[in-house]
């Protein structure tokens, strides 16, 4: 007997990314999905194998994006969304913050049978407490109510929370977020493709490659990253064969080529333009390590981290921080180090070339990677789906 078809929309703001929407295809039959989007998106979008519409945000230009944000407390408007879901079964948005999570609560004042399922990443206490505001002793009265009364609505409506860590779901407990209300579930990993040819490109055979990839801003440590990477070869005998390779862009990548270069490093590290999602899947299983450096900041610390699932998923160690959720997503899978510190990392990668260390670690990745099947987190959240219609 067919399962009775539940029409999905999906909301993503900005932040629409393959890593994520990668694993919608894996959704059965009857769980009908439709993407929506802000016009301007952070992340690369491969084409999607089900409809996409994209809207009007508050996110379109920095002007709208900070008038909605700072004065209104509106993280991310859809201009239009509450009648756009009329017809719709379930609708899946992230964060209990964000100002279409709340239009989308609100959406069940035109269609009486919609529910409400919010992925959550935030992680870090106070953030809202904290002071957005140049110049101000303390965030305006007015925002802060504002934002309390969107959270506060969205608390009590929402149907379902599914936080990516266990320190997203005390977050939503801090908030008054009823247990009952809070799953965690795990995203999961898509495989890395098979694919004949090797992904690396020619300067990279024979070499040691130590990967870091994420987007090149401060909050990600990559100044650390490259600090530590240069102690550790100074402590080598040998290091003809190490190779860091740096995939991503960002504001930083400018300054960041000009200190290889100043160091004379430019055989040591070399920066790599960002490749489509499927072969970045297949890039991993060349590598010795993944490194990740990110630095918690006083309204933000590492809420996941994809790029560390997939390469655990790729059977290749972590070096990585104390940040957010960095330690509960890498287990047995790495080496944790204090964020901001060169030394640090630096002894860490020192510490893979111990080939029990190294193969323990690499133990640790086979063991890990269960926790990131895209089968089980479908599974959980096609059950969520249907217990809510």
């Amino acid at each position: 007997m067919s399962q009775k078809k539940i029409t999905v929309a999906q909301i993503r703001g900005d932040g629409l990314g393959d890593h994520e929407t990668k694993t919608w295809k894996y959704f059965p039959e009857d769980i009908v999905q439709t993407v929506f989007a802000a016009r301007k998106n952070v992340y690369v979008q491969s084409p999607l194998p089900f409809p996409m519409i994209k809207m009007h945000t508050s996110s379109d230009n920095f002007l709208s994006k900070n008038f909605y944000k700072y004065f209104f407390g509106q993280y991310k408007r859809f201009f239009g969304l509450e009648k756009k879901l009329e017809g719709f079964d379930i609708v899946h948005t992230s964060e209990l913050y964000n100002y279409f999570t709340y239009q989308a609560v609100m959406a069940k004042k035109i269609n009486k049978k919609l529910k409400t399922v919010v992925t959550v990443w935030e992680n870090s206490f106070g953030r809202f407490e904290y002071n957005y505001w140049p110049g101000f002793k303390m965030p305006p009265l007015y925002w802060r109510r504002q934002l309390k009364k969107i959270m506060d609505y969205n608390k009590e409506e929402v149907d379902k929370f599914l936080p990516v860590s266990h320190d997203a779901a005390g977050l939503l407990l801090d908030y008054g977020v009823p247990e009952k209300k809070i799953q965690v579930v795990i995203p999961g990993i898509v495989p890395a493709p098979v694919i004949d040819k090797t992904i690396f490109p020619p300067q990279l055979a024979g070499k040691e490659v130590y990967l870091m990839v994420n987007r090149l801003v401060k909050e990600k440590g990559v100044y650390d990253v490259l600090y530590g990477w240069r102690i550790y070869l100074s402590k080598l005998l040998d290091s003809s064969k190490k190779l860091l390779v740096i995939v991503g862009k960002g504001p930083e990548l400018q300054n960041m080529v000009r200190i290889v270069k100043d160091w004379g490093l430019t055989d040591k590290v070399i920066f790599h333009s960002q490749l489509p999602y499927d072969e970045m899947l297949a890039f991993y299983k060349g590598a010795k390590c993944l490194i990740l450096g990110s630095i918690p900041r006083p309204t933000w610390q590492e809420q996941f981290g994809y790029v560390l699932g997939e390469a655990i998923c790729a059977q290749v160690p972590i070096v990585s921080t104390y940040c957010g959720a960095i330690p509960e997503v890498v287990g047995e899978a790495g080496l944790i180090v204090p964020p901001a510190h060169p030394i640090a990392l630096a002894n860490a990668l020192a510490s893979l070339d111990d080939q029990v260390v190294y193969s323990h670690l690499k133990a640790g990745c086979q063991k890990e990677t269960k926790k990131f099947a895209v089968e089980e987190y479908v599974h959980q959240v096609t059950d969520i789906y249907r217990s809510l219609c």
